[in-house]
């Protein structure tokens, strides 16, 4: 492929795998708009936090995200902004302007109708 060395279509690949489970990108998505703590993006995705923690653990050792303990908290944050431009794609091609749920809204036949 002329373009895209090897190695990068490689790492993107990995990269794409890790934000491939629905939890993950979720987290990813929240992250874009604003560093978290993890009580904080348990809410915000209703994850169990063991869980929760499982998948942040491995975002971390993939190179998606960072992350800064201040005593009990541990604040989240995307390791490369590139990985917002990303989840903006996603929204661009899933989230049409035509009504279709972005992630973290009710479908549009659930929601409430005024």
């Amino acid at each position: 492929m002329t373009g895209f060395p090897q190695e990068k279509i490689h790492e993107a690949t990995r990269a794409l795998r890790a934000v491939a489970h629905e939890l993950r990108l979720a987290v990813l998505c929240h992250l874009s708009e604003r560093p978290m703590t993890v009580s904080e993006l348990q809410a915000a995705t209703g994850a169990v936090q063991s869980n929760l923690s499982q998948h942040l653990a491995k975002m971390r050792l993939m190179g998606l995200l960072t992350c800064e303990r201040h005593s009990q908290q541990v604040t989240y944050r995307l390791a490369d902004p590139a990985f917002a431009r990303l989840t903006e794609t996603l929204k661009s091609i899933y989230c049409s302007p035509t009504g279709a749920a972005c992630p973290g809204e009710d479908p549009p036949s659930k929601r409430s109708t005024l």
